[in-house]
């Protein structure tokens, strides 16, 4: 425990005795008591403060004469170019600090809470500002070891981003509505922004009526979700394939290196139970393959070419 030197006031007692404590206690330190003027010193100009303290390591020692054992006393002092609030036990055999304040000069290097702290009031309990210039304003999170993170602002207008030692995920607006993960640099990203529409599927490469599916679709970031209510159409006489024309799923929702499959489902092919597959082309084509029971292989053109056919619902996600 660091050793520090405290002058002790007594509720109700004057200056003068606050004086005389001083001067039997032999702290090394001057009182300089002057009438209070009526405004408040500037604050780089304390000489006309009502008391100065000066020593190697000022400080008063609180006590409160009517609280429990061991829950009385409370400091304040200055040391080691560092200023300190805390408490102590009776016998002072046991301090804590609860602020630390280091500094440089006129520069505050840091302040140190201990325990937990609670913030109560307006619903902007708490303002970061940046001061250094690096345009950023975080909380810290450091374990003294390796595992050390951020939340905070960064280069880029508009982005909160959550960092560790190796590396950074940034949410930002980009300037608009659109929600983004990036880089915190802002070079590399990635739109997070929900989207949804619904479109139909026509299937013309089938039957004699070209059934058609309402589609409903969900996007967010490169992940999209299909949902496809059932189908029927009548063919007669027609093809053995079962798809649409390329331009029936829009371009923003379309798989972009390679096609998508989805898991099987039922169908119905000209009266008899099959197990179905949809394949979403990278231009857009939506094809319905035919999985066979025995070979266990799926294929676009393996329906028979007259009679109904029916599609269950269905639903495909993949990634872009």
């Amino acid at each position: 425990m660091r050793a520090r030197h405290f002058v002790s006031f007594v509720a109700g007692a004057g200056l003068a005795v606050a004086a005389a404590a001083f001067a039997q206690s032999g702290y090394p330190t001057r009182i300089i008591a002057q009438t209070l003027l009526a405004r408040a010193p500037a604050a780089a100009d304390l000489s006309t403060a009502p008391v100065t303290l000066s020593s190697t390591r000022p400080g008063f020692l609180f006590t409160e004469t009517d609280g429990a054992a061991d829950n009385r006393s409370w400091y304040a002092v200055a040391g080691s170019e560092s200023f300190f609030l805390g408490l102590r036990n009776d016998d002072a055999s046991v301090a804590a600090d609860f602020l630390t304040v280091t500094r440089t000069g006129t520069t505050v290097d840091a302040i140190e809470l201990a325990g937990k702290v609670t913030v109560n009031g307006d619903a902007q309990v708490l303002t970061l500002n940046e001061t250094d210039g690096a345009n950023h304003t975080s909380i810290k999170f450091d374990d003294a070891g390796a595992n050390q993170g951020y939340i905070g602002t960064e280069n880029a207008a508009g982005q909160l981003c959550v960092g560790t030692a190796a590396g950074d995920m940034c949410l930002r607006t980009n300037g608009g509505s659109a929600l983004r993960v990036s880089t915190d640099d802002g070079n590399s990203s990635v739109d997070m922004t929900p989207s949804s529409g619904t479109f139909t599927a026509t299937y013309t490469n089938a039957c004699t009526t070209s059934p058609t599916q309402s589609i409903r679709w969900y996007k967010i970031g490169s992940v999209v979700t299909m949902t496809a209510a059932a189908a029927t159409g009548n063919c007669t006489a027609d093809t053995t394939t079962f798809d649409t024309d390329s331009t029936d799923v829009p371009a923003a929702i379309r798989p972009t290196t390679s096609a998508a499959y989805s898991a099987g489902f039922g169908a119905n092919n000209n009266g008899t139970s099959v197990t179905a597959m949809i394949e979403i082309a990278t231009n857009g084509e939506i094809i319905v393959n035919r999985c066979g029971a025995v070979t266990g292989t799926c294929d676009g053109g393996a329906w028979t070419g007259s009679g109904n056919r029916a599609l269950d619902a269905w639903t495909i996600s993949y990634v872009q």
